[in-house]
């Protein structure tokens, strides 16, 4: 994970303002609980914690590769 702020200094350093790019996130107001009330800080940093220590956007970015390289090459796997 990583704060708003590097998110846009990387951007920013790779693109321009005007070039298009696949991108997603996901914010803890995305993530109510049973009772829709907001996530809290607690839950929030326990879920970004097993995130990334379970590696799980590696294998989120590896299937999002496989679609895009299948649709701009028709290769690949997918």
């Amino acid at each position: 994970m990583m704060k708003v702020s590097e998110a846009i200094e990387a951007l920013r350093q790779s693109y321009n303002p005007d070039d298009e790019i696949c991108i997603s996130w996901w914010g803890r107001e995305l993530f109510p609980d049973a009772d829709d009330n907001p996530c809290t800080d607690e839950k929030w940093q326990r879920a970004v914690k097993n995130f990334d220590t379970d590696e799980a956007y590696q294998t989120i970015n590896a299937r999002v590769w496989d679609y895009l390289n299948y649709a701009v090459n028709e290769a690949g796997d997918f």
